[in-house]
């Protein structure tokens, strides 16, 4: 993911800190999830990492001068989950992507029950 194309899901707290959110898609279970949040948690200046499983959402909150949001985005790609943003047409297709295949695995289950 490009900055350019992360820029809008950037921006600095109060507290000194940048926060960055966006979708990982890919992400389907509970370990997807903790993968997540225990790698992109241990770089170093990362002080926050929430992940929410029902919405495939991450919220990384990190200290600007210790850590880039490149290098964060880096490390989602490298768990093997692609960093999407929240809003614009990535956005759009990655949802519909993502509803698409739930939808699959539901009718799949569905049939082997």
């Amino acid at each position: 993911m490009t900055q350019q194309a992360a820029a809008h899901l950037h921006w600095q707290s109060a507290r000194g800190l940048e926060q960055a959110e966006f979708f990982a898609e890919g992400m389907h279970c509970a370990n997807c999830a903790q993968s997540i949040r225990t790698h992109v948690g241990a770089l170093p200046g990362v002080q926050h990492v929430e992940v929410n499983l029902t919405t495939a959402r991450v919220n990384v909150a990190w200290n600007p001068a210790t850590q880039r949001l490149s290098a964060l985005l880096e490390e989602v790609q490298r768990l093997g989950f692609k960093p999407v943003p929240l809003t614009g047409a990535a956005a759009d297709t990655a949802r519909n992507a993502e509803r698409r295949a739930m939808l699959k695995r539901i009718g799949l289950s569905g049939l082997v029950a």
